[in-house]
C-alpha cells in the first residue's frame, strides 16, 4: 500500500461524515487499489475510520492475516 491510500481514505471519511450529518442515509462505496489483495485491508481501515468519525457501526471485513507466498515443499 502507498501512504497516500490512507490519506485519500481519510479525506473520504471526513466528507462522508459531513454528508451523514446532513442527512445521508445510504451509501455505496467501492475501495479499489491496483494491488487487489490489499483491498480488504483498505476497506477494513476505511470502515474503522468511518465508524470513529461518523459514529457508525459498520462491521468491517476480516483483514488478511498472511499474504506471504506459501512454501510448496515445506
Amino acid at each position: 500500500m502507498h501512504p497516500t491510500d490512507y490519506a485519500r481514505l481519510d479525506e473520504w471519511t471526513t466528507r462522508i461524515t459531513e454528508w451523514i450529518n446532513m442527512g445521508l442515509e445510504r451509501l455505496y462505496f467501492f475501495v479499489h487499489t491496483p494491488e487487489k489483495a490489499l483491498c480488504p485491508e483498505l476497506a477494513y481501515y476505511f470502515i474503522q475510520e468511518l465508524n470513529k468519525k461518523a459514529g457508525t457501526n459498520i462491521r468491517p471485513p476480516k483483514p488478511l492475516i498472511d499474504r506471504s507466498q506459501q512454501d510448496l515443499f515445506g
